[in-house]
């Protein structure tokens, strides 16, 4: 009898977008994500049991990451915006993004950014 077992298998769920941080490794100001990161022990490539759970926050640019403690993840839980963007910055608010790629996503809030400062400079000079 032939059985198959593994392990390694990661699901990852994004709770949303929590707060406007600076990534030192990007050099980019946006709305980072919130999101769990599970490890699985599989069978027949099932998976069947986690052994190992993780919380971080995600600079959505270059997808570095903060690993969250506790603390950190009961504060920023309750931060987390899914759906609805009302309460991020005007900088990371977008369109309907349903069917894009992060690459994608990226460029548009990185264009968005740009044109916001063109505005501000002409509306200055």
């Amino acid at each position: 009898m032939f059985i198959l077992f593994g392990f390694g298998k990661q699901t990852t769920k994004n709770h949303g977008k929590v707060e406007q941080k600076y990534c030192y490794h990007c050099h980019n100001e946006s709305a980072w994500d919130l999101m769990s990161i599970r490890t699985w022990f599989t069978l027949f490539f099932i998976p069947v049991i986690p052994y190992k759970s993780e919380h971080i926050v995600k600079c959505p640019i270059c997808n570095r990451y903060e690993e969250l403690s506790s603390e950190e993840l009961n504060t920023y839980k309750g931060n987390a915006v899914e759906g609805s963007h009302a309460s991020i910055p005007q900088q990371a608010k977008q369109t309907d993004t349903s069917g894009l790629t992060e690459t994608q996503k990226n460029y548009r809030m990185q264009m968005q950014a740009h044109k916001e400062a063109q505005k501000t400079r002409e509306e200055e000079g």
